[in-house]
């Protein structure tokens, strides 16, 4: 892969200016690789890019850029060359970096009290608590015997068919 292969936008994009736009208006000059937009509220901090496969297309691309005669959206967008292996802001690699944000918290540092976490969890959990390993409701019900409950006739009377 060439050094510069690929041109970064510096300046045009607005907020409804998506990627598919973009790679429409720089696959005039060739063969568009990868087309990348930063989302609305980052624009200000990163620049959208796009990479071609050749050198030669990205200095085609860049030079009608500077020439001022690439328009998306209504504006004139202006480029700059992009290095890929460098420090600074656009030598990220791929473009999409920076890992996500928010590192997950460990359990141990939540905020509840660890007496109320093994109230909470014991609830979750469910099970015997402590007691016999058959439940009291289904003592009760095998108490009863099978007959417990009167039957009644299948004529519409409510009187017990004892």
């Amino acid at each position: 892969m060439a050094e510069f292969d690929s041109i970064e936008i510096v300046d045009g994009l607005t907020e409804s200016t998506n990627r598919v736009s973009l790679k429409a208006v720089f696959s005039q000059f060739g063969m568009v690789e990868v087309c990348w937009v930063p989302p609305p509220h980052l624009r200000q901090q990163e620049h959208a890019f796009v990479r071609y496969g050749s050198k030669e297309i990205a200095a085609q691309a860049l030079e009608a850029c500077q020439n001022g005669i690439v328009y998306l959206d209504g504006l004139m967008l202006r480029a700059q060359m992009r290095v890929q292996n460098g420090g600074g802001k656009s030598g990220k690699g791929g473009g999409r970096g920076g890992g996500g944000g928010r590192r997950p918290r460990s359990r141990s540092s939540s905020s509840t009290p660890p007496r109320q976490r093994e109230i909470a969890r014991r609830r979750r959990a469910g099970g015997n608590r402590g007691r016999d390993s058959r439940s009291r409701s289904r003592g009760r019900r095998d108490s009863r015997g099978r007959g417990h409950r009167p039957r009644y006739s299948g004529r519409g009377s409510r009187v017990p068919t004892w």
